[in-house]
């Protein structure tokens, strides 16, 4: 039956111990989903912040990186305390498990004994209830403790939180100003940089300009000079003017380039000022920084200095602890084997106690009845104050809701005006906006002031020179009024000159038609000639001829012999055509007083003639006869007309073909001269170039278009060139590349083609160049970057000629490869990187840009193994090792309750005195070298397991008879000794040093005696030892007994006295024959008759 009651007890109490730990696992599951909903909130204000911030400055990404994460952190809340809940439950069960199965076998075991035992029955009961009373107590005490403790960790863990808070804000607060600091003097660095690169390329390209302006002074007076010279060169001057008139334009560009310049200069004034100002804020910070280094410093070796005597002082405690171990191990080993001995010896005790104890049981049986009524009376009493206690810990508990409530109220509060702050702020950076926006418009009212006086400046230039080449057109126009002058005069002298040739003309026609006539009348009168087909005289093979006073015309000669001697020709007039004379193998020839006039002929034979078709034909014929040309003749009238001086013009426009013209030139006498000859009309020019082509620039891998303008009237039928591997030409003269063109100098013949196979060429080149530096895929923008983590950053940049190399920086700390990765090349340490990485083209082209690394220790150090609930035992050494680990390295440790434990260096926990028994609750952090901070609390429970120690085992004892028991025992245990009892309070009583004595006269006999000492950690050590109550003191004469004289025949009555504590019992005597001794009173009588004698 008690073993039932027990098994029922042991589930009730597993079962109200998991309930319990549900209880808690669900009360702080609750009380951290209150805290994750304080970080929802929190991070909606931090989402908040972050819109608005998005719009000013950089800090968005990193805003948004935690919004992230805190998101995922409150998405993943809910399971992630599930998964604790389930894992503390299950660790719970478990443990629960282990403790119940250890405590069931040790009730079997205990059982077991009682079995053996029942005479302890009455002593356990007692004891329970005492044990349940103390239990009681201390669940009572460890409640308040616990509430205590945990309303100090919470007051402690909000002070360390908003501390830590504080000095985070602090620290990102001055490294976002070091930052933005070291960003603004790098930018202004660059900007330095460029302007001065910028100012010494406008210098010159001012210097080039002034020396372009210094020729084109000189050449405008070598323009002058030639204008003077020669009327003919005006339009080409008129050209060059409009050249410099380009020129003159550019350099007004220039010239507000040169503005723009001048402002800049403006701009790098203020930035130096700027520069100065950030110098000297960041001076006092350096000096701010420097000073609270120092003092870091300082207290750093204070610290050190601190750590090495802790170290040293820990080190010899540990020493201590060890040794002290190690013999508590020696002595827990011999005190082991002395309990094997006296378990044994308490068997064979127990064996003999229970057959003497036998008849005691019932009376005990009896009394420990009626003392179990008084403990359930007590019972019943102690359970009415628990329900008081209850009643007390649920106001305490209403108590803390209600402050809880207030808490989240004032939270609430809180948060309301951090968004009334939040808006204000925002209204603040709007204003801000504003007014930075009215600065910006002042500035560039400023700008357009000095804009506008530089304009009125360049103004007064331009009007300048307009008045100048106004002056020179006022000269040119003189030029030309000359000029016009003189051609008027020209022609005036032309015209006159023509109507003299036409005058002169007509005289000389007069004058030929009278000597015609005259002539005419010669011939008819004398009419003696002849007139041959060859010759007008002709004599071959005559003697003594004679011809006179003849006109005769000839188609060839006028006068022929040819072996003819003694022949006179004298007084003739003879028209020839070739020659006027010939004579072969004559002699005595007579020729005198003979008029040769020439017949009308060619002085040139008209010839076949080439015209071009766009030019109007003209044809010089030139015909002579002494008298003159009377008349010219031509055959086709449609197309050309013959003037009087023979010259031959087309009177319409000649289509391309053949014209076969007939011409002749009549003399005074009709007689022609005539040829026939042909004129082609065909297209002997070939295109011309709307615009020469000119060198072109190509930049590498682009697409080439270059359009060619030709003309011809004939049109154009075809276009070619020499390179038809890398280009093309298109029939309207559009030349593009064929495939992609290799960097390079390409000389170009290009042709064009009319219809009448006229070709035209030119050469220009075509210079293919890569002025163009790679380009960015993507920009490369901030990177962040945990420290301890590996790096990968692919860049992709492109160019038509390829990527041939990529570099940067900052090779101490990473490395990029061929294909554009960056990677760290070992571990980069905590701090802002600013890299520039360049990437060049086969063209040695380069790109590069500057992006920030951010390389941060986010992540707090990480438990190799997580700490787990440890147990004490009561006055021994604690020693536990936490192992943690971070890529930057363990800085500190510590611990919430340093009045028991301290944690060295190393994370080692030790005790830092004798820790009282209880259950401690041990939050303990630990800080990286980034004051990244990992925290976990774990339960310390010291208990008090081993029950007092023997300073000497009891041993047995031997009483006297009548005599008092004086038997002091000494038990020791570290949490002190509460109590003593022993089994036989009949006989024997125990005081409380140990003290055994008799209660009464203690019977003579053998007494088991089972002692229990119990500390105050209710651990009850027992043990049985026997007292044997003797009486080895014999009985005591009253009277010592005298001789005595009996007169024979008197019978003999003597009575001995004697006394003992434990009683007479027998009397007897040596002469039994004789005497006889009553064993009643001693009393000695004689048997027989007594003779005299002794």
């Amino acid at each position: 039956m008690l073993t039932q009651n027990i098994n029922i007890s042991v589930e009730s109490i597993k079962s109200n111990i998991q309930q319990s730990n549900a209880e808690a696992i669900e009360s702080s599951a609750e009380d951290f989903k209150k805290y994750i909903l304080d970080i929802i909130d929190i991070m909606k204000t931090i989402e908040g912040v972050g819109e608005d911030i998005e719009k000013s400055n950089g800090m968005s990404v990193m805003l948004n990186s935690i919004t992230q994460t805190l998101k995922l952190f409150t998405d993943n809340a809910d399971t992630t305390i599930g998964q604790l809940i389930e894992k503390v439950k299950e660790s719970a069960d478990v443990e629960i498990q282990e403790s119940t199965s250890s405590f069931d076998s040790f009730v079997q075991d205990l059982m077991e004994i009682l079995q053996n035992v029942y005479l302890s029955l009455r002593k356990l009961t007692l004891s329970k209830s005492q044990e349940l009373y103390k239990q009681f107590e201390e669940i009572s005490e460890n409640i308040n403790s616990q509430t205590e403790d945990f309303n100090k960790i919470e007051r402690k863990l909000t002070e360390v939180n908003i501390q830590k808070k504080h000095y985070s804000e602090n620290l990102l607060t001055f490294k976002r100003r070091l930052d933005e600091i070291n960003k603004r003097n790098l930018e202004l660095n660059e900007r330095n940089k460029n302007a001065d690169t910028e100012i010494s390329e406008r210098q010159e390209i001012i210097t080039s300009r002034q020396k372009e302006n210094e020729n084109l002074d000189i050449e405008i007076e070598k323009v002058k000079g030639i204008k003077d010279s020669h009327w003919d060169n005006i339009s080409k001057t008129q050209d060059d003017i409009d050249k410099k008139q380009k020129d003159i334009e550019n350099l007004r560009e220039k010239l507000q380039e040169l503005h723009g310049i001048q402002s800049l200069f403006d701009n790098i004034t203020e930035i130096d000022g700027n520069i100065q100002k950030l110098n000297i804020t960041v001076e006092e910070k350096k000096n701010l920084i420097l000073d609270t280094e120092e003092s870091i410093k300082n207290l750093q070796t204070e610290e050190n200095s601190l750590q090495k005597d802790i170290d040293s002082l820990t080190q010899q405690k540990e020493k201590f602890w060890e040794i002290t171990e190690h013999l508590r191990k020696e002595i827990d080993d011999e005190n082991l084997i002395l309990e094997k001995t006296m378990d044994r010896l308490r068997a064979l005790e127990n064996v003999m106690r229970i057959i003497n104890s036998i008849e005691e049981i019932k009376k005990e049986n009896i009394e420990s009845n009626q003392k179990i009524g008084v403990s359930s009376k007590d019972i019943e009493e102690l359970s009415f104050q628990e329900a008081k206690i209850q009643k007390n810990v649920d106001n305490k508990q209403k108590i803390i809701d209600s402050l809880r409530n207030e808490k989240i109220t004032e939270l609430e509060a809180q948060k309301a005006a951090q968004n009334k702050l939040n808006k204000l702020n925002k209204d603040l950076q709007k204003s801000q906006g504003k007014l930075n926006e009215l600065n910006k418009n002042k500035e560039r009212d400023q700008k357009i002031i000095g804009l506008g006086q530089d304009i009125k400046d360049t103004e007064e230039q331009v009007e300048s020179i307009i008045k100048e080449l106004e002056q020179f057109k006022e000269e040119l126009n003189k030029e030309n009024i000359e000029k016009d002058e003189k051609q008027e005069e020209i022609d005036r002298f032309t015209k006159e000159k023509d109507e003299s040739w036409k005058k002169q003309k007509q005289y000389q026609k007069v004058v030929t038609d009278l000597k015609s006539d005259l002539l005419m009348e010669n011939s008819k009168i004398n009419n003696s000639g002849n007139t041959n087909t060859d010759a007008g005289i002709k004599l071959e093979n005559t003697v003594n001829g004679t011809i006179t006073d003849n006109f005769i015309s000839a188609f060839y000669y006028g006068v022929y012999l040819s072996s003819s001697n003694f022949t006179t020709v004298s007084y003739n007039t003879i028209i020839y055509i070739q020659e006027n004379l010939t004579q072969f193998n004559c002699e005595n020839i007579t020729i005198e007083n003979n008029v040769f006039i020439k017949h009308v002929s060619w002085d040139q034979i008209p010839t076949d003639q080439d015209i071009e078709s766009t030019d109007a034909f003209q044809y010089d014929l030139n015909a002579s006869f002494s008298t003159g040309i009377k008349e010219w003749w031509i055959n086709d009238t449609t197309n050309f007309t013959i003037a009087s001086n023979g010259n031959i013009t087309n009177i319409t426009s000649l289509n391309i073909g053949n014209y076969w013209l007939e011409a002749r030139a009549y003399d005074n006498y009709n007689y022609y001269c005539s040829a026939k000859f042909k004129i082609t009309v065909h297209n002997l020019t070939a295109p011309t170039w709307d615009e020469i082509p000119d060198n072109q620039t190509m930049e590498f891998g682009s697409s080439f278009y270059f359009k060619l303008n030709a003309s011809d009237l004939s049109g154009i039928s075809a276009w070619w060139l020499n390179d038809t591997t890398n280009f093309t030409i298109a029939s309207n003269g559009m030349i593009t590349n064929v495939s992609q063109v290799p960097v390079g100098v390409y000389w170009l013949q290009v042709s064009v083609n009319d219809t009448q196979n006229q070709i035209n060429s030119t050469i220009f080149k075509i210079t293919v160049q890569d002025t163009k530096a790679p380009t960015w895929d993507e920009i490369p923008d901030n990177q962040t970057m945990e420290f301890g983590s590996s790096f990968y950053y692919k860049l992709n940049a492109s160019d038509p000629s390829g990527i041939s190399a990529w570099w940067l920086n900052d090779t101490t700390n990473f490395t990029i490869a061929s294909n554009g990765v960056i990677t760290n090349a070992s571990q980069v340490p905590v701090g802002v990187y600013w890299l520039q990485v360049s990437v060049n083209d086969t063209q040695n082209q380069i790109n590069f840009t500057i992006f920030k690394i951010t390389v941060q220790d986010t992540k707090a150090p990480t438990w190799d193994e997580i700490p787990d609930n440890q147990t004490m035992e009561f006055g021994s050494s604690f020693y536990y090792k936490l192992n943690a680990s971070d890529p930057s390295g363990i800085s500190a440790w510590w611990l919430n309750d340093t009045t028991n434990f301290t944690i060295a260096s190393n994370g080692v926990i030790t005790n830092v005195s004798q820790v009282p028994v209880g259950v401690y609750w041990l939050q303990v952090s630990v800080n990286d070298t980034q004051n990244q901070i990992n925290s976990t609390i774990f339960k310390i429970t010291v208990q008090d397991t081993k029950a007092p120690t023997w300073d000497e085992i009891p041993d047995n004892q031997t009483m006297e008879f009548g005599s008092s028991f004086y038997y002091k025992l000494n038990a020791s245990d570290l949490s002190g000794i509460s109590a003593w009892w022993l089994n036989d309070t009949t006989n024997f009583t125990i005081a409380s040093n140990g003290m055994i004595t008799n209660v009464s006269q203690v019977p003579v006999g053998v007494y088991w005696l089972q002692v229990s000492v119990n500390d105050t950690q209710n651990q009850i050590k027992s043990t049985i030892f026997k007292i044997t109550v003797e009486d080895t003191v014999a009985p005591t004469w009253n009277g010592i007994p005298t001789d005595q004289d009996v007169e024979i025949g008197d019978g003999l009555s003597y009575d001995l006295d004697a006394s003992d504590l434990s009683g007479i019992v027998d009397w007897w005597l040596n002469d039994t024959i004789l005497f006889n001794i009553n064993d009643a009173n001693g009393v000695i009588t004689n048997i027989v008759q007594l003779s005299v004698g002794v």
